[in-house]
């Protein structure tokens, strides 16, 4: 087996500081940007706790992760995608370079696995492991990770010689360039004169950003000027802040909490302004309203969304719009043949909306049992006891059955689970390699393998749940108590409707708040 030196204390700090978390199963540094900042780590090909962990090379530093996700947002993987299957050499360099993936990571440690990463050898699906494998190796290895290097460089002057290296080809060099790779949408940018929005003729860009207890998301979406409806997704996202830590027992938003979400709206709003989005809403937990230092909150955000909009502030909605928000985006594409229940599970509560064949909202039921919340409340083990599990659980059935009694939950013929927890259990009952959303929008779940499943990641600990890829790492500590919830959603409609199979939806609030957004928008401009 391979031995490598380490990493230092000093740069397992930085890494730390760069990705909000340890870097889980670090070998070294494998490239280190001209300013001297670690910025890219090689991974053990299996965590200390036997998990297997693919990844051979992990970007960390967040200006290359920040050009690697606005690239994304611009299109460059599917441009990417599509010349793999037309240039027979890019083709050819493609697999060579996932062959040499493989082979470098079975000299650490054999997996007994073909997958490598970043969509290898035929898809592009992260520009993030691209970029680090470029990095790490070269830019003889891998093409499509030199190009996406170059392309950083390209709407980012800045980056050489201080987090890219100073000598690496540029985008003219390879024969590319910044419109070719992308939907033009960081061409402006790259401009000093220019700030004018990069919408395609006959479009408006949108954005819907969703703080919750736990994390906080975000929806950039085309829409069509003249008739409001969807062109296209141009990314989703969903970023784990923390911000009800602790309020329940304070009645405050911690100052650090308040930071990690301005971060990360921040990082959003950025997206926004590289897209050229015209009109964002964003709407946040009752939590945020209740706590003593509100004023904070809203003005951080007030600040970080007037980039974008002059005066956009996010709020606090009633419950009456936001179950018809939640409804409408979770149902979009379902094809259903009876009422249907719609359940989001979040970090401070639970919200049920029942909708009829005609796609009207019957009524809806906002409980206070969220995964943060139990978690924060019973489960202090780790991993929890059975008397920590009994007890929430206790509490998860009363607020069930207290729902179903204000709304008919018995008489539903479809159960649509929706937003993080539930999206999270689909990829891991899925086995999937990472999360996938196509693979979990629409996906429908078996009663029995939820019931499993659950029962097995609530088994687990902390870190053993963090080795799961399918699992953010500010998710494991809270997901226990989202299972719960869950495996007592499954039960419930088991015993009282009969139904053994929920649907999970990708699209949420956030998608509702753009078709409503859209119907405000689009006359307007018209």
């Amino acid at each position: 087996m391979t031995s490598f030196p380490g990493v230092s204390d000093e740069d397992m700090a930085i890494m730390t500081d760069q990705l909000g978390r340890r870097p889980r199963g670090a070998l070294e540094v494998a490239y280190r940007t001209p300013d001297g900042q670690p910025a890219v780590v090689m991974t053990a090909p299996r965590l200390d706790d036997g998990t297997p962990f693919p990844t051979l090379y992990y970007l960390t530093d967040s200006r290359l992760t920040a050009e690697a996700s606005r690239l994304e947002v611009a299109g460059v993987m599917k441009w990417m995608t599509d010349q793999l299957k037309t240039d027979e050499e890019l083709a050819a360099d493609y697999r060579a370079a996932h062959e040499h993936y493989l082979s470098v990571r079975n000299s650490i440690e054999d997996l007994g696995t073909s997958f490598s990463g970043g969509g290898m050898p035929d898809r592009v699906k992260c520009l993030h492991v691209l970029m680090a494998y470029a990095l790490a190796e070269g830019p003889d290895t891998v093409r499509l990770g030199t190009e996406t290097v170059a392309l950083a460089l390209a709407h980012n002057h800045e980056l050489r010689g201080t987090a890219l290296p100073d000598q690496w080809p540029t985008v003219e060099e390879l024969g590319i360039s910044l419109a070719m790779a992308t939907d033009s949408t960081l061409e402006a940018q790259s401009a000093e004169s220019s700030n004018a929005p990069s919408e395609a003729p006959g479009t408006l860009s949108l954005a819907a950003v969703d703080c919750g207890t736990n994390s906080i998301r975000l929806l950039i979406t085309d829409v069509d000027a003249q008739s409001g409806k969807v062109v296209r997704e141009v990314t989703r996202k969903n970023t784990i802040v923390r911000l009800g830590e602790d309020v329940d027992s304070s009645g405050r938003l911690s100052p650090a909490a308040i930071e990690r979400t301005r971060v990360a709206l921040h990082g959003y709003v950025d997206m926004m302004l590289d897209h050229g989005v015209s009109a964002v809403r964003m709407v946040a937990t009752s939590a945020t309203r209740d706590a003593s230092n509100r004023d904070d909150f809203f003005a951080m955000t007030k600040a970080e969304l007037g980039r974008v909009v002059p005066g956009t502030v996010a709020e606090v909605i009633e419950g009456t719009e936001e179950a018809l928000l939640s409804y409408l985006g979770a149902t979009m594409d379902v094809d259903a043949g009876g009422p249907v229940v719609v359940i989001d599970v979040g970090g401070g509560s639970t919200e049920f909306v029942v909708g009829d064949k005609s796609g009207d909202v019957v009524g809806a039921v906002s409980t206070q049992m969220g995964s943060v919340r139990l978690s924060e409340r019973f489960l202090h083990t780790d991993p929890p006891t059975e008397a920590e599990c009994a007890a929430a659980r206790e509490v998860v059935d009363k607020n069930l059955h207290e729902a179903a009694e204000e709304l008919p939950l018995a008489e539903v013929a479809t159960v649509v689970g929706c937003a993080g927890t539930f999206t999270t259990v689909s990829a891991v009952v899925q086995d999937l390699p990472d999360y996938i959303p196509e693979k979990i929008h629409l996906s429908t779940l078996d009663a029995d393998d939820i019931s499993a499943m659950t029962a097995a990641v609530r088994a687990e600990t902390v870190e053993q749940r963090k080795a799961r890829p399918q699992i953010l790492p500010g998710r494991a500590d809270v997901i226990g108590g989202g299972t719960l919830i869950i495996d007592a959603i499954v039960q419930f409609f088991r015993a009282s409707a009969g139904i053994e199979q929920i649907t999970v939806s990708e699209k949420d609030i956030l998608d509702g708040i753009i078709v409503e957004l859209a119907k405000r928008r689009v006359p307007f401009e018209a």
